[in-house]
């Protein structure tokens, strides 16, 4: 009553009786609903420049839209497949990272194919389902560590696939390296024909 006081002008009691003519009437749910005509607008920042939402590809409205949806709250989040058009790093570096600031205290539930959002973000609790198109049901549950080897085989490829790009990717970073210190001792090396011409 207060409140109406200071703000209208009117005397304690003439504030009453107006309270009073509203408090069970439907003007009263008007007075107190505030239209506001301003939307959310959402950019995105590519390079040097802002990207209003509406322009975005889908992988950089996902990209946008995801860090968001990871804020800290109380309410339970239940995302499926968040890594659908998404890079493998900003799964890694962003939602990754959002789901380790705010897992203590909000519970997270993701549906993916993508390894490194149990592995990386250490998921405490790991359904692994396995379908035949038709129906589908659990292979294993548990803390990452006593699911690896389904998440290694149904996520990753199963364990030689695995190994294959880990080799791969030990012989390229080995080229690299004998290309780094041959043009450290010789100078620049030129480029070495892989396949017969």
């Amino acid at each position: 009553m207060t409140s109406l006081v200071e703000q209208s002008g009117l005397s304690e009691d003439q504030s009453r009786k107006v309270a009073d003519a509203l408090s069970d009437s439907d003007e009263l749910f008007a007075l107190e609903t505030v239209e506001l005509s301003d939307l959310p607008r959402i950019e995105l920042k590519d390079g040097d420049q802002y990207k209003d939402s509406g322009s975005l590809s889908t992988g950089q409205k996902c990209t946008t839209v995801l860090p968001i949806l990871l804020l800290e709250s109380d309410s339970p989040l239940l995302i499926d497949q968040p890594e659908d058009n998404l890079d493998n790093r900003f799964v890694c570096e962003s939602v990754v990272n959002s789901i380790h600031t705010v897992k203590a205290k909000r519970q997270l539930i993701f549906v993916t194919h993508n390894p490194n959002i149990p592995v990386l973000a250490d998921a405490e609790r790991v359904f692994v389902l396995e379908s035949d198109g038709r129906q589908s049901g659990k292979i294993v549950e548990g803390n990452v560590d006593q699911c690896r080897d389904a998440i290694v085989n149904l996520l990753e490829g199963g364990e030689q696939a695995f190994k294959k790009r880990q080799e791969r990717y030990r012989r390229n970073r080995t080229l690299r390296l004998s290309t780094q210190i041959l043009d450290q001792v010789q100078g620049p090396t030129r480029p070495v024909s892989l396949w017969p011409i």
